[in-house]
């Protein structure tokens, strides 16, 4: 800081022989980290010794074999995988907060460092090996043992001769890490990988150290990745796309020298910062309070919370300093300086990010500061930036529908781009997302692929694509959602509304406060298992009824490798034979489907007696469509029925597990942020409570004519549809309108229902929560998609509104 006071923003100065020039000026840093990438592609020189560290992402030089590793570990790191590691790292924080109870409970003063850190070690060893060390009470674990010697503060000569002087450190042979930590390492990534090729999947079951992981951070990159026996101690995989087992080993052992130290660093300040400021403290207590689940999407969208991490970092960033080699000479900008190919760049982050001239009162810790940010981007680098940008940023970063919000600012309505190696062109303009999915919808029939796996799944009518198979299931599927269907339902769902009641008044009378999200969510399985198979479960007080324990492991949020790889890389999956889906918890329902079908033939009634999981239904979903559809026998393992208009059993398996995927979390869902938005508008609960209070009887017909209710759940699927995006693939050549733009074939379409449904161009006021709006709706139609639109707008609609 006393350097920049006294020579500015720029300045020169060795660091021994080498020449050094110091930038804090962001509109220069913009360019030499973004704009001449080429021209300073690399971090300072450091002599990595024995290890594989040389091969990792942030030690090796910026060159291709650089931009291919970082183009493998980038979607590490997009928000799916995050969201798929959210059940682990939640397991973990809630043992973190019970060891927290515990000490509390002694009296004793709390090491906050060390508790932060044993949770930063067990997130980083779950999710980058998925080992659950629990290192807070197994501290003699061999993961956290070794990882402490590499991550030891005990700094040797090795350490200060490999970052000081690295050419003298390799000439006399130096360490900078303990090798046997690095070793035992590389024995273990070697073990992991070999024990996934030995049994064809991506879990160990035989070794404490090697326990099942969903989401371990890399091991997809290399499932594949075979050594090259003919290139001696160093494996290469045959393939440009894949790491080499080396390679693998080296991020593993970065992924604890960059992730540990900085996560708790930056945890333990922030307690410390708010330890300092008690009315922050309050305010991030009470916005905390408010959130009803602690999903990826619901921490990023608590602006306090962000803003509390952005100050803290701001404030103490992980990094002082950011440095880079220029490898050309190069001129500064306006400056009138060239600085010389072989020099060091450095921008001192810490001074920068307390800057006056970009940070008012730049010594205070004001969360508020970034609920509109005015700071020049380039002023606040504690990831760095450019293509050299922390990889791991997106784990603190903004959710994607609000990334996606601020590209449609940036780009407009319309823009291109890629997924990985798929071209996608964005398209939020309404007219034009009419034409693809009405008018031109021959087009573009189908979703994105997904890779079923061995489950049946495939059959359903969101996962088939849009051919003539489809259209037929389509045609048996559209009857059941028909008024007259729903009508005939209403009995049950009413007696599961009033069980539903009755189970509130009771819990509310012994004072505690109501999970509503899993009673609400019980209400959807109830409705879905009664409409769906005619079994009434009652789920809140079965939990466990096979239908509730095997409906809950098809839909469970703890995401496994084979669903991850069956979403973004469906041939990759196909090829190692993932499974999307609990395979046992399938056949479940197979089974029940098949068990319900041959007894209403047996019986010759829509009925069956003598099966506590199989009570009437007189109004199931798909009775209609296959009491008569008799299996053709010759087709071997896979029947289907003679006459077109009929349902394969397949197909009927797959339609009712489909129920479950495709309603029970969008309703509940649904039915909760709805609650969520009545509780923060008191006026609006009080109108629609004086509205229900007018309706003697909650009919099919008269839940119609209900005009707040209507404008309530409206209101809540705009604000938070439960698709964030609506996918469709081009199958030829399309003209876009009058825009000149071509889609070419193969290329994916994306609408944005969360920046559609927010744009002020349609919507007055677009993130206040108004049910008036829906009295006379005067937006575009196709300004509103919760549900698509077109032939493949969800069949289940009419069953929400």
């Amino acid at each position: 800081m006393e350097m920049f006071k006294k020579f500015g923003r720029i300045f020169g100065m060795y660091t021994f022989t080498d020449k050094m020039i110091a930038i804090n000026e962001p509109d220069l840093l913009r360019d030499i980290l973004v704009k001449d990438f080429n021209i300073f592609p690399d971090h300072t020189k450091f002599h990595m010794g024995t290890t594989k560290l040389d091969k990792s992402l942030f030690f090796m030089p910026g060159n291709d074999d650089w931009k291919r590793q970082r183009s493998i570990l980038s979607p590490v790191f997009t928000s799916g995988k995050l969201r798929a590691m959210m059940a682990h790292i939640d397991n973990i924080s809630d043992r973190f907060i019970a060891n927290l109870v515990q000490f509390e409970k002694q009296g004793q003063p709390i090491d906050m460092r060390k508790h932060v850190g044993a949770f930063a070690m067990d997130v980083i060893s779950c999710c980058g090996y998925g080992i659950d060390v629990e290192s807070i009470n197994n501290p003699n674990h061999p993961i956290v043992l070794n990882a402490r010697k590499i991550l030891s503060t005990d700094v040797g000569l090795g350490m200060i001769l490999s970052g000081m002087f690295p050419a003298l450190a390799k000439l006399v042979g130096a360490e900078p890490f303990d090798i046997k930590a690095c070793r035992y390492f590389d024995e273990l990534t070697n073990k992991i990988i070999e024990e996934r090729k030995k049994h064809n999947k991506y879990a160990l079951n035989n070794d404490k150290d090697s326990e099942k992981s969903d989401k371990d951070l890399g091991y997809d990159s290399i499932r594949d990745a075979e050594p090259d026996e003919s290139v001696g101690n160093s494996p290469m995989v045959k393939t440009s796309g894949k790491l080499t087992i080396d390679e693998m080993v080296a991020q593993g052992i970065l992924f604890f020298i960059a992730g540990y130290d900085t996560t708790s660093a930056a945890l333990t300040h922030t307690l410390y910062f708010l330890s300092k400021h008690p009315d922050s403290q309050q305010r991030l207590y009470k916005e905390l309070q408010t959130c009803d689940e602690f999903t990826y999407e619901n921490l990023l969208q608590m602006k306090y919370l962000s803003g509390v991490i952005h100050e803290t970092l701001r404030l103490a960033p992980s990094f002082l300093k950011l440095f880079r080699i220029c490898v050309k000479d190069y001129k500064l900008g306006n400056t009138g300086i060239t600085i010389p190919a072989g020099a060091y760049v450095t921008a001192n982050i810490y001074a920068l990010q307390r800057d006056p001239k970009f940070w008012p009162n730049p010594e205070e810790f004001q969360p508020e500061r970034w609920f509109e940010p005015k700071h020049h981007p380039y002023a606040y680098l504690p990831f760095g930036s450019g293509p050299r940008l922390c990889i791991g940023q997106r784990a603190i970063g903004r959710p994607a529908h609000q990334y996606d919000v601020e590209m449609s600012k940036k780009f407009g309505r319309i823009f291109g781009g890629y997924s990985f190696t798929g071209k996608m062109i964005m398209v939020n303009e309404p007219d034009l997302l009419r034409n693809i999915m009405v008018k031109d919808f021959h087009i573009f029939p189908d979703h994105l692929g997904f890779h079923m796996g061995t489950t049946k799944m495939d059959k359903s009518l969101f996962f088939m694509p849009g051919d003539e198979d489809w259209k037929r299931v389509r045609s048996i599927l559209s009857p059941v959602f028909t008024s007259g269907k729903l009508r005939a339902m209403m009995a049950h769902i009413d007696n599961i509304s009033d069980r539903f009641i009755d189970n509130l008044v009771q819990l509310e009378k012994q004072g505690e406060p109501i999970d509503m999200r899993k009673h609400v969510g019980a209400f959807a399985m109830d409705v879905i298992s009664r409409c769906g198979y005619g079994i009434d479960v009652e789920s809140i007080n079965n939990p466990n009824h096979p239908i509730v324990i095997n409906a809950r492991n098809i839909l469970s949020t703890d995401a496994k490798i084979g669903a991850v790889l069956s979403g973004m890389f469906p041939a990759l999956a196909k090829l190692v034979g993932a499974e999307p889906f609990d395979i046992d918890s399938c056949r479940y329902f197979d089974e029940l489907t098949n068990k319900i079908i041959d007894e209403r033939k047996k019986h010759n009634k829509n009925v069956i007696n003598n099966d506590k999981d199989s009570e009437k239904l007189d109004n199931d979903l798909d009775d209609d469509s296959i009491s008569d559809g008799q299996p053709d026998e010759s087709v071997g393992d896979k029947p289907m029925v003679k006459t077109s208009g009929k349902l394969t059993i397949d197909e009927m398996v797959a339609q009712g597990m489909l129920f479950f995927v495709a309603g029970y979390d969008t309703t509940s869902a649904a039915l909760t942020h709805a609650l969520y938005y009545l509780s923060e508008h008191k006026d609006c609960q009080q109108i629609l409570y004086e509205e229900l209070r007018s309706c003697d009887e909650f009919t099919y017909e008269k839940l119609s004519q209900l005009k707040y209710l209507n404008g309530v759940i409206h209101e809540t699927l705009r604000l938070r549809p439960s698709f964030l995006k609506i996918f469709r693939t081009c199958v030829q050549d399309y003209k876009l309108g009058n825009t000149g733009i071509t889609i070419p074939s193969g290329t994916f379409m994306m609408a944005n229902t969360y920046t559609l449904h927010r744009d002020p161009k349609y919507w007055p006021n677009p993130d206040k929560f108004d049910p008036e709006h829906w009295f006379e709706p005067k937006h575009h139609p196709y300004a509103y998609l919760p549900f698509g639109a077109g032939p493949r707008l969800c069949i289940g609609q009419r069953h929400v509104t």
